[in-house]
This record gives structure tokens, sequence and C-alpha cells, in this order.
């Protein structure tokens, strides 16, 4: 873990020196929580009457680097994820303690091979696990994602790409359609089946819609100095679409404050023990809500 901690070091002082002109995010923080709900489909009756919750927490900072061709963009990005899962709420032999956590750090490389193609691809390592007996190769994997946009013009440009990431809650490669349309007021970004972001900019409020697939994969461990954590399990698989209007406030140029409520829907959550046996405990569709703060340039 110290290692890791180094070679973050290492990269943020490196990127801190350089300098990108295209607008953009260099720290976000947010909180999400997500009513109780129900099981979709429990098991047996001690599951019937559950109502469970879940609650999130996400951080990044990040920071391009503009090559000296004037063609490539490096953009690094060091992200953490917080998942409060509600196993430990579960009744009887059911329950275990399930906070989870995913690091990843995520360098994308977009190259301008002419004033109509650009190329992109990224490179996420990620370590996701309860952390409750050190970092083990189970906790560790790549995601990535290479793909292609037409630059239609100054304000449009759409493309297609192929990811291969855990947000549906287990490693899986998927096509991805990709589109942008950007004016002085109004933001378009698909990335589908992954997300959509719609922002409409006003001097000091944005009105918006996201629509955005969020999951993973973590690693369990056994146990820690304190006793028993888990005794039967080995990974839990999350994921989720959020889908709701956001409003945003702008303190400055630089800052805003952003509030979000929507509908979580296709809740996976479940539980695979020693065996590789899956136990089922998918969420029903429940309300979020959001609030976040991000500094940029």
């Amino acid at each position: 873990m110290k290692a890791l901690l180094k070679i973050a070091v290492v990269l943020l002082f490196a990127i801190s020196i350089a300098n990108a002109q295209e607008k953009v995010d260099l720290f976000g923080i947010s909180f999400m929580h997500n009513t109780k709900v129900g099981l979709k489909d429990p098991a047996n009756a001690q599951l019937d009457n559950l109502d469970l919750n879940v609650t999130e927490l996400d951080a990044f900072v990040r920071y391009p680097i503009q090559l000296n061709n004037d063609k490539t963009v490096l953009v690094n990005t060091l992200k953490y994820h917080f998942v409060r899962a509600p196993f430990d709420d579960l009744p009887g032999e059911n329950s275990f303690e399930a906070n989870l956590h995913s690091i990843q750090y995520d360098l994308t490389v977009r190259h301008k091979l002419s004033d109509s193609w650009l190329v992109l691809a990224s490179l996420r390592p990620t370590l996701a696990s309860n952390f409750k007996d050190g970092i083990s190769d189970d906790d560790f994997f790549f995601q990535g994602m290479a793909g292609f946009k037409y630059l239609a013009n100054q304000a449009m440009a759409y493309g297609l790409g192929v990811s291969y990431i855990n947000g549906f809650g287990e490693p899986k490669t998927v096509p991805v359609l990709l589109f942008d349309y950007r004016t002085n007021k109004l933001d378009i970004e698909v990335k589908a089946p992954v997300s959509l972001t719609v922002d409409y900019n006003t001097k000091r409020v944005t009105y918006g819609l996201e629509a955005k697939l969020e999951g993973g994969q973590y690693n369990l461990a056994s146990n820690d100095e304190s006793g028993p954590v888990v005794v039967n399990n080995e990974t839990v698989k999350f994921s989720r679409y959020n889908v709701g209007p956001t409003l945003g406030w702008k303190f400055d140029d630089h800052s805003r404050f952003v509030v979000s409520a929507g509908i979580s829907l296709k809740r996976t959550l479940k539980a695979i023990d020693n065996a590789g046996v899956e136990t089922d405990y998918d969420l029903e569709n429940g309300l979020f809500f959001k609030t976040a703060f991000y500094f940029g340039k």
C-alpha cells in the first residue's frame, strides 16, 4: 500500500507541472444516498420484509497534459469510490460486513490524427476490496477503452469504441457509442450504454440531466486482527443505473456545487461464496439523492 501511495504522489507531482488548454474538472467529491427498498426477488421468507439502503462516496483528482505536438493530450485521473453495502443488515447467518472500496488510476490518451479524426484510449488499473486484510492479487484488475471520433464541426463529434469495464458488477467487454455536442451554453456527452450527460449553462446556474452506470466487483478479505469479517463469501458484485435531473450553482469560474435526484434502476447486488455459488440480493428500483462539489479551470 505504501508503494502505491508513493506512485500516486509522484504521478500527481509530475502532472501538476504540466498545463493543458481545455476546460476540465481537476477535483470533485460527491455523496449519494439511495433510499430504503426491498429485495427484488427474495431468496427466502427471512428476506421478504427487508428494507435496505446503499450509501456511496466518490472523489477524484484529475489533470491533463498537453504534449508539445499540440495533437496529443494525456488525462490523468486518480479516483476513490466507497460503497456502504447493506449486507450487515441481513438477518441471522446471512449477515456479513461489506464496506466496499475501490481505487482507480485512469490514464486516457486523446490524439488528433487530422482536423476530422480523433483516436482515444484509456487504461484503468483498479483495486477493489473491503481491504480488511491488506491488499492481495485478487483485489487487482484492469479496465480499459479504445475508440475513435469523427469531428463533424467545432460543436459536434461522434464515434465508436469498445470498453472492458466492471460497471455491470463484473468485468465485461461492451461496444460503446460516442457522441459530443458542445456550444457556449449546451453540453451533451454520450458514452452509451455507460453514461449520458446533458447540461444547459447560464451565467450562474446549470440545468442538466444525467444517466450513469456505476458498479464493480469487490474482493472480500476473510478476516482481520479483530476476528472474522466474512466467513463464507469471497466476492460482492454491485451495479446500478442512476437517472435524474441535476442543478448546479457556480461559485466562480472555477468551482460549483451540484445537487441531483432521481431513480436508481437495475440495482444488482450479489454475494459469491468460496464455492462460486452466487446469492442474489438485487434491490427494487428506488430514489437517490446526490450532492457534489467540483473545482476546475
